[in-house]
């Protein structure tokens, strides 16, 4: 059956609208689509750019410790920690620590105890050290502790195979918001070493 012109003109009217919407739908879409987009990765942006910040190495610098009654060299313990995301939303505090005889400050007891210029001197210590339970201590603001962890340490040693040093570079669980308030400068904690060298030592006399 043919169609009249005002009819053939209205069909036309009708398909040209139906098109026009169908492309306004598709184009609405494709930007809801690429505005979701974009909030996703601008949210994906903040949180990869926050656990960035806490992943950058920070240097807790050292601190000096006498370990033993008849020993009067200092040992030096040197920490640097980061952190990182873990499993099951469980992150990773990882730290580096170094332990080493502390410099002579040329007090009379260093200056005296001649035998610890002595390479084998600096062994025998860092050997001592070894055979004690170390611990990471970390505290609050308010100087509570927060996590104790006992060091694995390795030996570090000079080309000529003497262990002039320990250090360790290891990790333990912690959550990313108490990292954060941890290494906060307005309200962070801080950190220190404890240590049991046992009731029997040897060298203690």
């Amino acid at each position: 059956m043919a169609l009249s012109r005002p009819a053939v003109n209205a069909l036309s009217v009708a398909l040209l609208f139906l098109s026009m919407t169908a492309g306004a739908s598709a184009q609405s879409i494709a930007e809801t689509k690429k505005q979701t987009d974009k909030s996703g990765q601008e949210n994906g942006k903040i949180s990869t750019t926050s656990t960035d910040v806490l992943a950058r190495p920070t240097d807790w610098g050292s601190a000096a410790y006498r370990l033993f009654r008849n020993e009067s060299r200092q040992v030096t313990f040197k920490l640097v920690t980061s952190w990182i995301p873990g499993e099951n939303h469980k992150g990773m505090l990882r730290y580096k620590l170094t332990a080493f005889p502390t410099p002579s400050t040329g007090s009379s007891a260093e200056t005296n105890d001649d035998g610890m210029k002595a390479i084998e001197a600096v062994e025998n210590l860092m050997n001592r050290v070894h055979d004690c339970i170390i611990s990471l201590d970390l505290y609050d603001k308010d100087g509570f502790i927060l996590r104790k962890h006992d060091i694995p340490f390795g030996f570090g040693k000079d080309t000529r195979a003497h262990v002039v040093a320990l250090w360790a570079n290891d990790s333990f669980q912690m959550d990313a918001d108490d990292y954060r308030l941890w290494i906060s400068e307005k309200i962070g904690g801080s950190w220190g070493m404890g240590w049991d060298c046992g009731p029997t030592d040897p060298h203690e006399k």
